[in-house]
């Protein structure tokens, strides 16, 4: 990992459902939930933890649903697997509002998840597994996105993977409200973009076999833009989608509240 990336504080919030897309493996997800089921000899949660702690990064939360609360603190402290000689036990979270049918975004809204995100923050789910290390991404990051430009905003990175062909391999992108294209066809197959997106991309390239990772680097300020706008439910289609299309699209950064949200994150800096 690079130096710059060292100094730069972060935290991970790993996103940990009841399991209702494995109902065969999950039946009871109170006592078994998803984040639990055996991958190789270890739980799920193990690798999303570890690909965390390989970064470096030591402050780790676990949102779970209250009813899989209990299970999982129990394996926190008594799976070996899940018990780090030397490091501190990953953070527990159950949000009393939380259950299957919140949407990524909502998560965000809920108080006791703000009350916990201090700063940057990485977001991922309890069910990667990814070939590649999370240093390589958060030096991309800290490259890219965090390093302060013209504007002095920091952005941020997500990580899709490509589906086809014989060897799968992980690609990056970053997003900072210019880089991330929200495709929709219509029923004739075709693809209609908006002036404004060629005008200021005019060398636009689409990616239409690559599958989204929900490995996400945000920065602090992202939170304003998901509390100020409740209309956004999914993090991947809703948040990142709009957030790349304000770079473009006349007026929308003012109807999502964005240069009021990052002026006052520069006046904040000024202090």
């Amino acid at each position: 990992m690079s130096e710059e990336a060292e100094t730069i504080p972060f935290q991970a919030v790993i996103l940990c459902g009841p399991g209702s897309s494995f109902p065969t493996f999950t039946t009871n997800s109170d006592q078994n939930p998803k984040a639990l089921l055996p991958i190789a000899n270890r739980p799920m949660v193990w690798y999303a933890i570890d690909f965390c702690r390989r970064m470096l990064i030591t402050d780790i939360t676990l949102i779970v649903p209250p009813s899989s609360y209990q299970a999982i603190k129990t394996a926190l402290h008594s799976n070996p697997q899940l018990t780090f000689p030397g490091l501190a036990t990953p953070n527990l979270l159950a949000p009393k509002d939380l259950d299957n049918n919140t949407s990524t975004a909502q998560i965000f809204r809920l108080p006791e998840v703000r009350d916990i995100i201090k700063g940057n923050f990485l977001t991922l789910p309890c069910d990667l597994i990814c070939e590649l290390s999370g240093e390589t991404f958060l030096d991309l990051w800290a490259v890219q996105a965090c390093r302060p430009g013209g504007n002095g905003h920091a952005g941020g990175l997500g990580v899709w993977y490509q589906t086809k062909g014989e060897t799968v391999i992980k690609e990056t992108g970053i997003f900072g409200a210019n880089r991330y294209v929200e495709r929709h066809q219509d029923d004739k197959k075709s693809l209609p973009l908006r002036h404004s997106l060629l005008r200021a991309h005019p060398r636009l390239k689409m990616l239409s076999s690559h599958r989204d990772a929900h490995i996400y680097f945000f920065p602090a300020w992202i939170l304003d833009l998901i509390n100020q706008n409740e209309e956004l439910e999914s993090i991947g289609e809703d948040v990142l989608g709009w957030w790349a299309k304000a770079g473009w699209q006349e007026g929308l950064s003012q109807k999502l509240h964005l240069d009021t949200i990052l002026n006052l994150q520069i006046a904040t800096l000024q202090k």
